[in-house]
């Protein structure tokens, strides 16, 4: 893989790569660990442009390339040097998501997504069209729709992807209004996500109608780390929800957030008292900022509640 793939052999030195990786990648097998990545990259943009502009067959090598550099060892900053916005590059993620490639593929390609999903999401030199953007939310949509959300590796890649997404301007209008539903499993999502931490700063999400029941609660549960304009504002749209008297149990319901977040704070100060005698554990000292968040939660949203009756409710 190292070798100059240049010259009269380079279709040779090509196979050997091909070779090399299918070796790798085969089966179950543990993949080993990627120093530097830029091999790799070329090997899989040489294999993209073949296939999306030869119109050759490349799925097996594209899926074993997507694989090794989605291994867990390949991180955001080794890739710092390499545009994933380029036209071929995006031209060949497009193509790995599509439908009518092979299952094994799509996932690859779903777990490589993250490693570039900043540069994708949150930029504004994404080449792309409306038409694109669209076909390419679908046809992701479907390729997590095709893979076990049962497995956590699947899950945290869908999700890193989703909250770039809705971060985004330009990409939030395209994703389909059941994947907001991905939410549920925010709590894989590591305190310290820029994607995550991106989105508890934007205040056009608070105004989202498809946000108003999963991610209201995610930032009231968060509520003491939220930005003050963004705090504001949640106060507001849940103030305008308790007005709302006439929506049915699956709508937003200030009732069911407040249900929710006296629950996960019961759950909170039970598991707190298990680290009684060892207050300083890091794992105690998150517990405790955790439930202070849902008890601040619960005081506002009862004051909310009385504030804001009903419309046509008895004063």
């Amino acid at each position: 893989m190292q070798a100059s793939i240049t010259g009269a052999n380079s279709e040779k030195k090509w196979e050997a790569s091909r070779l090399t990786l299918h070796n790798v990648c085969k089966g179950d097998k543990f993949l080993p660990r990627v120093e530097d990545p830029r091999n790799i990259l070329t090997f899989l943009s040489y294999h993209f442009e073949l296939a999306t502009t030869r119109g050759k067959n490349q799925d097996e090598p594209i899926k074993n390339a997507l694989c090794a550099l989605s291994s867990g060892s390949v991180t955001t900053r080794s890739l710092k040097d390499f545009d994933p916005t380029a036209p071929s590059f995006i031209r060949g993620i497009c193509h790995a998501f599509q439908n009518s490639r092979p299952l094994p593929l799509r996932k690859a390609a779903l777990l490589f997504l993250p490693l570039i999903s900043d540069r994708w999401f949150n930029t504004y030199s994404l080449t792309m069209n409306s038409m694109q953007m669209d076909k390419f939310c679908k046809d992701w949509a479907s390729a997590v729709d095709s893979n076990d959300l049962t497995d956590d590796d699947i899950k945290m890649a869908a999700l890193t992807a989703f909250l770039g997404m809705i971060n985004s301007f330009d990409w939030r209008p395209y994703i389909a209004h059941e994947k907001w539903k991905l939410l549920e499993h925010i709590t894989l999502i590591p305190d310290d996500s820029k994607p995550l931490r991106r989105c508890l700063d934007n205040l056009e999400l608070v105004d989202e109608p498809v946000a108003r029941n999963l991610w209201l609660e995610i930032l009231w549960s968060r509520c003491t780390e939220l930005l003050p304009a963004v705090r504001k504002k949640l106060e507001t749209v849940t103030g305008n929800i308790a007005r709302e008297a006439d929506l049915d149990a699956s709508g937003p319901n200030v009732e069911r957030y407040l249900f929710n977040m006296n629950s996960k704070l019961r759950g909170a100060r039970d598991e707190l008292r298990q680290y009684a005698s060892s207050p300083t554990d890091p794992v105690a000292v998150a517990l405790k900022k955790k439930a202070d968040n849902l008890r601040q939660a619960v005081s506002a949203l009862n004051a909310i509640k009385r504030e804001n009756p009903p419309v046509g409710a008895k004063s």
